[in-house]
């Protein structure tokens, strides 16, 4: 309590200075006055006795001054002091400081928007409870790596003891029809498993129950957070309502949150048990991904080698369709980033360099600004003042133009990113996710402060080492400390040089090489070709999907506009995501597909 009173204290000299300092001038004079008339008590002259005391209390100004210093928050005082001061030197010298102001804040606002991105993808962990226990398990052989057959599966769903639950999910299409105009819609087959695994809990209604994960109950599905507002009007009474899905009724049995496997196009859940029946075979790979939530306490080494092992029991049961097959197991995390982790950091660092660069040409502008300064800074520490307290001044100074540059930094990043949202990169994991939240501000705040004292600190030393006599001197005579100043700006400049000389090779590089991808001859002739998706619902299997296309291309090719039409499962240089090659010596993690979670 008395420590309280003693802060409140000293915080209203914030706004009554002279009523502090009155209040200690009145209480030093009460003690010089007792001191005078104790020495008049014991026989000494008044001129003496007031000279004895003021002798032994000092100089009454100075008094006043130890005094408030000792009961007031002078070191903010000073502060707001020296921030009013940079303030109105900012208003008097506008030029000088949008030159600063704009340069720091390109820099800024690069790392900033990078940062984001960085600490979306790659810092944020995944959106799930517990994600580091999240793993995801895909087929290989000793040259391929593949999507999941159903029925190994469903073995392996069945004989393991290393997770606490295991789900299997695979991308679909429907057409979904009644209540509005129909619309196909991206949608996910899943096992029960698949929720159970990734803590999901529906917002309204439940998910999938074991019956229902059998293919044994009626047709059912759960509804993404988006559809659900944007098809039924977030109705909360949808549970148990009837969609169309492929022209066959499915009852609506739950809603999942909002924040729900963010950055997916799923838009609705099916049970993975309505596949049908022929792509259930075990040498059937469909485009099924595992995903497993490790029993606490397991590790990744143990779940892999008890998945190693059944992979070998299934070999031995079914050696047709299982022979050399194994397990590949990744953390469900470096799955969903893939390959990008280096190139963000890449550009990361890319842009650090561009902040150094921008600190150097700013740094160079306060040196200069301090050599037409020199006299101003003489005179005010030759009237007293401390070299220490006109460093803090400068770094004030300084620091007020780096938040003035975070600030604008920050609503270029805010664009920057909502830019790079809108453009929607395929290759970008986590998109939906990348934003400039709390820690964004807090690296904006903690780095306009670090890009403070990177150029502030050494004019403000380089300023208050100036000798008084010298710089007192007539303006044209050179002294050592004007040659400080020189050697300085050209370290600055050198430095300034080699960095931007990092950066342009990089660029130069980056740019050939991507002037020699579009110099890549693909091997086929891309002009005036026109090309499209169709996704057919599940009634069209085998020899009447065949049929379908065979059908749809002899329509296409009586066109008058059309030369000539094909259809092929994937188009060149993209192809599928549904398997992938691995070539020898690449390891198992480049051979993971980067896709939608």
């Amino acid at each position: 309590m008395a420590r309280l009173k003693a802060f409140l204290k000293r915080l209203r000299s914030l706004w009554r200075p002279e009523q502090v300092r009155d209040e200690i001038g009145e209480e030093f004079r009460f003690h010089i006055e007792e001191q005078i008339a104790d020495n008049l008590r014991r026989a000494m002259s008044p001129e003496d006795s007031r000279s004895d005391a003021q002798r032994r209390f000092g100089a009454l100004a100075r008094i006043r001054e130890e005094g408030y210093e000792a009961r007031s928050l002078s070191w903010v005082e000073s502060l707001l002091q020296d921030s009013i001061y940079g303030l109105r030197l900012m208003r008097r010298n506008p030029g000088f400081s949008a030159a600063a102001v704009l340069t720091l804040a390109l820099g800024i606002g690069a790392n900033t928007a990078i940062f984001s991105v960085v600490n979306a993808v790659l810092l944020r962990p995944l959106p799930y409870p517990d994600s580091g226990r999240l793993v995801v398990l895909q087929e290989k052989t000793p040259s391929m790596q593949m999507s999941v057959s159903y029925s190994n599966f469903k073995d392996w769903e069945a004989q393991n003891h290393v997770f606490e639950s295991l789900g299997a999910r695979r991308f679909s299409s429907f057409n979904l029809t009644g209540a509005g105009d129909p619309e196909r819609v991206r949608g996910m087959m899943v096992s029960a498993g698949y929720f159970r695994a990734l803590g999901a809990q529906a917002i309204h209604g439940r998910l999938f129950n074991s019956e229902e994960d059998q293919g044994t109950g009626q047709p059912v599905v759960v509804l993404s957070f988006a559809l659900w507002v944007r098809r039924f009007g977030a109705n909360a009474d949808i549970a148990s309502k009837s969609i169309v899905l492929d022209n066959k009724i499915y009852t609506v049995v739950g809603v999942l949150p909002a924040d729900f496997a963010p950055g997916t196009t799923a838009q609705l859940y099916v049970p993975l048990s309505t596949l049908p029946e022929e792509m259930k075979t075990r040498d059937n790979h469909p485009g099924i991904i595992v995903v497993g939530r490790l029993k606490a306490g397991v590790n990744q080494a143990q779940a892999q080698s008890e998945m190693n092992n059944i992979a070998t029991v299934l070999e031995k049961e079914y050696p047709v369709t299982n022979a050399h097959h194994q397990v590949t197991m990744a953390p469900m995390r470096d799955w969903i980033i893939g390959s990008v982790e280096y190139p963000l950091l890449t550009i990361l660092a890319a842009v650090s360099l561009l902040l150094l660069i921008a600190c150097a040409n700013v740094s160079n502008l306060f040196l200069a600004r301090a050599t037409a300064r020199k006299k101003e800074i003489s005179v005010r520490i030759a009237l007293g003042a401390r070299r220490s307290r006109l460093v803090r001044q400068m770094l004030t100074e300084s620091a007020l133009v780096s938040v003035a540059s975070g600030a604008l930094g920050l609503l270029l990043a805010y664009w920057g990113v909502r830019m790079l949202v809108a453009l929607k990169p395929s290759n970008l994991p986590r998109l939906a996710e990348i934003e400039v939240d709390r820690p964004v501000l807090l690296f904006t705040l903690g780095l306009s402060l670090l890009t403070a004292v990177l150029f502030g600190v050494v004019p403000a030393l380089r300023s208050c080492r100036i000798g008084i006599s010298d710089s007192l001197k007539d303006a044209g005579t050179r002294s050592t400390s004007g040659r400080d100043h020189q050697r300085m700006r050209y370290a600055l400049v050198i430095s300034e040089y080699a960095l931007s000389v990092v950066l342009l090779v990089g660029a130069g590089l980056l740019v050939r090489s991507f002037a020699k991808l579009l110099g890549v001859n693909p091997a086929f002739a891309p002009h005036h070709l026109l090309t499209f998706s169709v996704d057919l619902p599940a009634e069209y299997r085998g020899e009447s999907r065949l049929q379908f296309f065979d059908e749809l291309q002899r329509r296409a090719q009586a066109l008058p506009e059309a030369q000539s039409v094909t259809y092929a499962a994937g188009l060149p240089l993209i192809g599928t995501n549904e398997s992938g090659f691995r070539l020898p010596g690449q390891n198992e993690m480049e051979g993971f597909e980067s896709v939608e979670y």
